[in-house]
């Protein structure tokens, strides 16, 4: 007779060289969009037949290594790619571990802080120019605005690209070696089903107030022809309800009463940039409608970035975007934590 028991499986390399899965006591791979995905590596330190410590003197345990993890029920597939940022080691009389700690290669736009200034670039210039900095390809999405002036002030690029990129709702990450500059992907098709008491026993939703409100008005100031720069968020830059039939705004007029927000910026350049960072606003407070955190049987294919569809939660079921993944293998098997996000219900 078959057994079909799902049986958990890792891979992980460093620098190309394969770790013994045996020797990994757990491996866990956490994820959050726009922040240096992390990865900690528990492996044991003792050579059974020599009678010593394994790794100590190891050529393969250095800070800088690659290291790479896939992971999967039976068959695998790539969930981390990045680099060797610390190595705990522990000692006791009958045991000794150590645990590899990495980031993936965003972390290296943290590096060094910095104070330089740029002309007549637009975010996604930026955005390939920081790349190259750091030795990083890039798949970036073109923005419009072409700023005279943009001004880096003792920050470093990480925490710059990301002010630039909160500012229109565009995400940051690194997929191995590739930066990625890019639009939310709400809109994408899901990666996965599950349903609830089949594929997940646990779920904790929670539903919100829009308090944006129906609008978002970007006002701004025009120093050259001292004039009022202004642009408002609209039906037609509003993200996809993902499948849900009253989206968050809807469900607070109807709870409450219209209303509207006004945000003052900064070096706005023109009325469409002030309305094309009034919706980006907008949507940023939308999409977080309904937010919830779950956990169900290890699935690499669910990771930031991606939709997945949740079913068998009654009005609650549908599309949600997923904004955070905990990947993690211990002696209890495989599991995947994971935080999700949707507009409405």
């Amino acid at each position: 007779m078959s057994n079909n028991t799902p049986v958990p499986n890792a891979e992980v390399k460093i620098n190309n060289t394969l770790l013994p899965f045996s020797e990994i006591e757990s491996a866990q791979i956490d994820e959050e969009i726009n922040t240096p995905a992390m990865c900690v590596i528990k492996i044991s330190n003792i050579d059974t037949e020599k009678g010593n410590w394994k790794y100590m003197e190891s050529k393969i345990l250095n800070l800088g290594d690659e290291i790479t993890i896939s992971m999967g029920i039976d068959a695998i597939q790539p969930v981390f790619s990045g680099e060797i940022v610390a190595i705990d080691f522990e000692f006791s009389e009958n045991l000794s571990t150590i645990s590899i700690r990495g980031y993936d290669r965003l972390h290296r736009l943290q590096l060094e802080d910095k104070t330089r200034t740029f002309t007549e670039i637009k975010d996604s210039d930026l955005a390939q120019k920081i790349a190259g900095d750091w030795g990083l390809s890039n798949q970036v999405e073109s923005t419009q605005t072409v700023y005279p002036y943009l001004c880096q002030n003792n920050q470093h690029d990480l925490e710059f690209l990301l002010q630039r990129a909160k500012r229109i709702r565009y995400e940051l990450g690194v997929d191995d070696k590739k930066l990625f500059f890019r639009k939310s992907k709400e809109n994408s098709g899901s990666v996965a089903s599950l349903e609830y008491k089949v594929h997940f026993s646990n779920f904790s939703p929670t539903l919100s107030t829009v308090y944006r409100g129906s609008k978002v008005k970007v006002q701004g100031w025009d120093v050259k022809n001292k004039a009022v720069i202004s642009g408002q968020s609209s039906s037609g830059q509003k993200v996809s309800q993902m499948g849900a039939k009253s989206a968050g705004d809807s469900l607070t007029k109807k709870a409450f009463k219209k209303s509207s927000t006004t945000i003052v910026g900064e070096n706005i350049i023109d009325a469409t940039e002030a309305k094309t960072i009034a919706g980006a606003q907008y949507n940023a407070s939308l999409i977080e409608t309904v937010e919830g955190e779950g956990h169900c049987m290890g699935n690499p294919v669910i990771r930031i970035g991606k939709t997945i569809e949740l079913l068998g939660i009654g009005r609650l079921s549908g599309v949600y975007y997923v904004f955070s993944t905990t990947h993690r293998i211990d002696d209890s098997g495989y599991t995947t934590s994971f935080g999700v996000r949707r507009t409405g219900i």
